[in-house]
């Protein structure tokens, strides 16, 4: 079995989500339990 591609998370998106929703609270907002972050695609093209 050959593998083709995978899916790898983005760091740099899930940092700067977790810093908007820190000020979101900060503010006193109200801010989702769970953020979901888009997975990446990654293939060898």
């Amino acid at each position: 079995m050959k593998l083709n591609a995978t899916v790898a998370q983005q760091p740099e998106l899930i940092g700067k989500l977790a810093v908007n929703a820190a000020g979101d609270i900060l503010q006193g907002k109200k801010v989702e339990k769970n953020i979901p972050v888009p997975l990446k695609l990654v293939t060898k093209k």
